[in-house]
């Protein structure tokens, strides 16, 4: 039983790593996303701001 415990271990906290780097990019991508939207005073989506006014 303990040689599976260990085992299994080295997997878990290699996954573990691996979502956290894969939600560190997606909220770098976020960020960088805001950052740019809000920077440039252009609407993302010029057809909905058009149909609203």
């Amino acid at each position: 039983m303990e040689t599976s415990s260990s085992t299994d271990s080295p997997f878990k906290s290699a996954g573990l790593t691996s979502a956290r780097q894969i939600i560190d990019v997606t909220t770098n991508i976020i960020f960088s996303v805001e950052n740019t939207s809000s920077a440039s005073p252009e609407p993302l989506f010029p057809i909905l701001s058009e149909e609203e006014c």
